[in-house]
């Protein structure tokens, strides 16, 4: 009986130490450099910023006068109308209108005026001389409050009058262009004109 229980308790500490030898290789094994999965590295994906689209000229659509005779062109909305004017000292004037209409009853318009004027003497447009000019009309023009700014206009010398009014001299000829709301006055229409005339401005160009 006691050789018996010696050869139990032998197997015991025998399986102890078994267990014990196998599960500290499973922890060393566990912790070995190199055995541990490797962390995967997140992938960069490049993605190309677009630009922000530029938006498109808002006169890109609009339709095109081209004067051949004196060699000039001017964009217009595609809403406007054009139509020749009588101006006694041009022979050449062209109107650009905005018609408004209630109905059948008209309201009012937009009116822009190109008009070309002999300049013989090719005179500077200047303060001076739209003093001397407008003695010519017979009707006459009250200067009185009236707002005069030499300026330049597509690289020239140009004459401003009031922000309704622009004058520049290209070789023999003086070129007005104007603005003005005609019929009931409407201040809405007032800033939209004025805003059409800039852009109208904007885009006029010699073609020689």
């Amino acid at each position: 009986m006691n050789q018996r229980g010696f050869a139990n308790m032998v197997l015991v500490v025998v399986i102890v130490i078994l267990v014990g030898a196998v599960g500290y290789f499973m922890f060393v094994k566990k912790f070995e450099p190199g055995s541990q999965q490797p962390t995967p590295t997140p992938t960069q994906t490049n993605t190309a910023v677009s630009p922000t689209p530029t938006p498109q000229s808002e006169t890109a659509q609009w339709k095109i006068f081209t004067n051949t005779e004196y060699k000039y062109r001017i964009n217009y909305p595609p809403d406007w109308e054009l139509g020749q004017i009588t101006v006694k000292q041009s022979p050449a004037a062209v109107r650009f209108t905005k018609i408004t209409k209630q109905g059948d009853k008209y309201l009012n318009d937009a009116v822009v005026d190109v008009i070309v004027e002999p300049n013989p003497l090719r005179k500077t447009p200047t303060e001076e001389w739209y003093r001397e000019w407008v003695k010519q009309i017979p009707t006459g023009i009250n200067l009185e409050g009236v707002k005069f700014e030499e300026t330049t206009f597509k690289n020239m010398k140009a004459l401003k009058i009031d922000n309704n009014t622009v004058f520049f001299a290209k070789g023999l000829n003086m070129f007005e262009i104007k603005w003005h709301v005609a019929g009931d006055y409407n201040q809405s229409l007032a800033e939209s004109a004025e805003k059409i005339f800039e852009q109208m401005m904007a885009t006029f160009e010699f073609i020689d």
